[in-house]
């Protein structure tokens, strides 16, 4: 392997949507528990269990423990609608390290709207709260949309009170099948500035790093992978295929007929991604 690609890391695992947990020719719990296993001698240093929506994987536990028990650092993506004493126990019981949650508005009627749920803004706060109460480090995500742009002040105020990381996103990409029809949903340039605007004013993080422009800068190597696809981020869909990132849902292997190794290490196509660098 190259030098700047020695482990895979974060390695995201998304686990079965609601709809293929009744299909067959899905990579069994046995599968994902064996590519768990052959990361440890990757080198790899977290995972990231995300969906569809892992709380509904009545095999979680089987998967978090083994992940604890192969000292990786565990990450997991929900709406947390689902979270239960039981969900609680086993965060606690496998130190997961990071519960990420959206909070796309506490507007009821436009979360609820995003998520077309209804109730479910009520639901996600109330877990919010409920594991921050139990020490169990959360983070919001709250991405930027048309529908939800006058409210992402009151999310980052909601997070500041309770103590944790408000993320706003102002990137929306295209979907991963390459459907178009979300980015009407897109912020404008106007409406993005507005946005940052906002998130100055409530973000003491992002303030700070505008008054002090003259604080510590990085000048980008030109000669560094563009990100981290094939340096260090590996996705491993429920399928069994390995993916470049959960933004690039293009399959170029999979686990059902190579290692984790044969395919980071020998894939040509993985060896392609690499070679795009900032000045490419």
């Amino acid at each position: 392997m190259q030098e700047n690609c020695k482990i895979p890391t974060p390695f995201l695992v998304p686990l079965r949507k609601w709809e293929e947990m009744h299909q067959p020719a899905q990579l069994p719990t046995s599968s994902i528990l064996d590519v768990l296993d052959q990361l440890v001698s990757l080198g790899t240093v977290e995972v990231t269990f995300t969906g569809g929506e892992p709380l509904l994987n009545p095999d979680l536990a089987v998967l978090l423990e083994r992940a604890r028990k192969n000292d990786l650092s565990i990450s997991l993506l929900t709406n947390a609608v689902l979270l239960s004493d039981d969900h609680i126990r086993l965060f606690t019981e496998f130190n997961v390290g990071l519960i990420q949650v959206s909070v796309y508005s506490l507007d009821e009627a436009v979360h609820d709207g995003i998520t077309r749920f209804p109730g479910s803004l009520a639901k996600t706060r109330r877990a919010v709260e409920r594991l921050v109460a139990e020490n169990i480090q959360v983070q919001i995500g709250c991405p930027a949309m048309r529908q939800n742009l006058s409210g992402i002040g009151a999310v980052l105020q909601w997070g500041k009170a309770l103590g944790i990381k408000v993320d706003p996103d102002l990137i929306l990409m295209a979907k991963t099948d390459f459907g178009q029809d979300n980015l009407a949903h897109r912020l404008s340039l106007n409406e993005c500035e507005q946005a940052m605007e906002t998130i100055f004013e409530y973000s003491d993080k992002y303030r700070a790093t505008l008054e002090n422009p003259e604080g510590e800068r990085r000048e980008r190597d030109p000669g560094l992978p563009i990100c981290g696809v094939g340096t260090y981020m590996l996705c491993l869909g429920a399928s069994g295929d390995f993916y470049p990132c959960p933004g690039f849902a293009l399959p170029l292997g999979s686990a059902n007929s190579q290692s984790v190794r044969e395919f980071w290490e020998a894939s040509p196509r993985m060896q392609e991604l690499r070679q795009i660098k900032t000045t490419s």
